[in-house]
This record gives C-alpha cells, sequence and structure tokens, in this order.
C-alpha cells in the first residue's frame, strides 16, 4: 500500500509545480520578445537597420527564379486575410467538435488580438516598404499597400498558425500525425516570413518584428489554454 501512496503523492507535486514552471516559461518567452521588439523598433526609428536591411534583400532578389516567384505567391497567400480566417474557423469548429470550448475561445483571441496589434503597431512606426516589390500580390499585378512594420504577415501566422500548432499536440495520443500537422504549421509560419523577403514587401526587421510582437499574445494564449487544464474549475460543494 505504501508503494501507491507515494506514486500518488509523487503525482499530485508533479501537478503542483509544473504550472508554475509553464508561466515561468511563457513569461520569459515574453520578456524575451518584448525587449528584442523593442530593440529592433529603436533601430528603425534611429534608421540605424537600414544598411542591414538592404544588404538581406540584395542577397534575396539573387536567388529569384520564375517559378520561385510562383511558390512564393501561393505561400504568402497563406498569410492574407481570407486563408488565416479559415484557419481559425476550422480550429474553433475542430475544438468546439470534442467540446473544448476554452480553446475555441482561445483560438478566437489569438487572431482577434494579433489582428488588433497589426491596427495598432504599423500606424505608430509608419514605416515605408521597400522599392520595387515583385508586384504580383495579392494576385493582380497589385503592389502591397500600407505600412511596413511590423509585418502583419508574420505576426498573425505566427499567433493563428502557432496556436493551431499548440493545439494539435494536445489531445491523446499525441500520434505521429499530430506531430506532423503541428511541423507543418511552424513550417508555414517560417515560410510566409520568408515569402514576404523574397517578393521585396518587407524589410527583414519587419518580418523579424512581426514575429516578436506576436510571440507575447501567442505565449498568453497558450498560457491561458495549459493553466486552464493544470488547474480545473472547481465545484462548489454541497
Amino acid at each position: 500500500m505504501a508503494g501507491p501512496r507515494r506514486e500518488a503523492g509523487g503525482s499530485a507535486r508533479h501537478a503542483s509545480w509544473r504550472p508554475w514552471v509553464v508561466l515561468l516559461l511563457g513569461l520569459l518567452t515574453s520578456i524575451i520578445a518584448l525587449a528584442g521588439f523593442i530593440s529592433i523598433a529603436a533601430g528603425v526609428v534611429e534608421r540605424e537597420v537600414e544598411a542591414f536591411d538592404r544588404s538581406i534583400l540584395s542577397l534575396i532578389q539573387r536567388i529569384r527564379t520564375p517559378e520561385g516567384t510562383r511558390v512564393m505567391v501561393a505561400l504568402t497567400a497563406m498569410g492574407d486575410g481570407v486563408p488565416l480566417a479559415a484557419a481559425t474557423v476550422f480550429w474553433v469548429i475542430a475544438t468546439l467538435a470534442r467540446r473544448d470550448r476554452r480553446s475555441a475561445a482561445l483560438m478566437v483571441f489569438a487572431a482577434g488580438g494579433a489582428a488588433a496589434l497589426n491596427l495598432l503597431l504599423k500606424p505608430l512606426f509608419g514605416r515605408s516598404r521597400p522599392p520595387n516589390p515583385l508586384a504580383t500580390i495579392p494576385g493582380d499585378g497589385v503592389p502591397a499597400l500600407g505600412y511596413a512594420f511590423p509585418s502583419g504577415h508574420a505576426m498573425l501566422s505566427l499567433c493563428i498558425y502557432g496556436f493551431a500548432a499548440y493545439l494539435a499536440l494536445q489531445g491523446s495520443p499525441r500520434s505521429p500525425a499530430r506531430l506532423t500537422i503541428a511541423t507543418a504549421h511552424v513550417l508555414l509560419i517560417l515560410g510566409i516570413g520568408f515569402s514576404r523577403l523574397y517578393l521585396g514587401v518587407h524589410w527583414p526587421t519587419d518580418v523579424a518584428a512581426g514575429y516578436l510582437a506576436g510571440a507575447p499574445w501567442l505565449a498568453a494564449c497558450i498560457l491561458a489554454r495549459a493553466l486552464g487544464d493544470a488547474w480545473p474549475r472547481r465545484t462548489p460543494r454541497n
């Protein structure tokens, strides 16, 4: 009898400290991301990153090919409003189908919060886009419009596809299919960011800042989901 009691006690202790580890990791991630964003933003305001940005874009332009451009146009489209909204709706329906209302609500918050950040930050900095982008997006020969910093495609894709990747890993069992889905979402996030540089519609620091600006909000949504599972709502005693 002593063995099972010790095992149960160990499980209880593990459950008690795990939420604090999750919280600490989330806070550290947010602090590092915010510090990185502030550093890049200061460089943009002081025009200290222009030489770096131009040199990176110049290197990327050298590897452009017609076939590569077609791939990148398709890839960058996955960070447009309609595909992102469709992904949000899909994951909301999927989580509601398994009666996970908390995840469904947080999926909406992940998307809505990222969109709000994008609307807030871009006018605040008012940075112009690179000159002479490939005028093939969103598909009708129309150049990208609006301000450049931070990249909305990078920020929104990180928050929406990133939270979707997290949700894909939840549940039991954690099959290879779940890992494949999560990995595909992560690669999609990175691919969208690179496509913005390949097509010349963003500076490298725009994309980096987009990821860094979205990371704290993504971390907050993941924390809410993880801590909600660790500390379930207690039913009142009679």
